[in-house]
């Protein structure tokens, strides 16, 4: 199965606040890259929200066997 990667956000990273938890989140884009190549997709790195629209409308969800 083709798993196509998306990265958001900056390896340095940030904090965010979500329902009274603290989490800690910074992109790992070498994983990323290792998962899609592994799998035969691809890996896009979306720096804002026109990126992202952009990346999900050439994406072809398709299934290979």
């Amino acid at each position: 199965m083709r798993i196509h990667t998306v990265g958001l956000g900056s390896a340095t990273g940030t904090t965010l606040k979500v329902n009274g938890f603290t989490v800690h989140t910074q992109l790992d884009e070498a994983l990323l890259q290792q998962i899609s190549q592994m799998t035969g997709g691809t890996y896009h790195n979306a720096v804002n929200e026109e990126d992202l629209r952009k990346i999900y409308a050439n994406i072809n969800p398709q299934l290979v066997v």
